[in-house]
């Protein structure tokens, strides 16, 4: 890991009595630490609505196979009842 140092600085405090202090501070060095990347719910709701977008999709395809087969047996009924005298 880099360390990374910021330079020193000087503060200056005005106080109410026209007194004024001077204070020279310098920061630490410090480690830079990487965070774990967070994931965003928009994700997870784009995730979900795929998933269920999917659902609906394979629905509607069971749906309309089972209605084609109801069509077709109707069709055959009514064939085979033209067929009996």
């Amino acid at each position: 890991m880099e360390h990374e140092t910021q330079p020193s600085y000087i503060r200056t405090i005005l106080r109410a009595n026209g007194e004024k202090i001077v204070k020279k501070t310098k920061s630490t060095p410090r480690e830079r630490v990487e965070k774990a990347v967070k994931r965003t719910k928009r994700s997870d709701v784009v995730d979900m609505m795929a998933s269920y977008l999917e659902m609906r999709k394979k629905q509607s395809e069971e749906e309309a196979a089972a209605l084609s087969r109801e069509r077709e047996e109707a069709k055959m009924r009514e064939e085979a009842s033209k067929d009996l005298p």
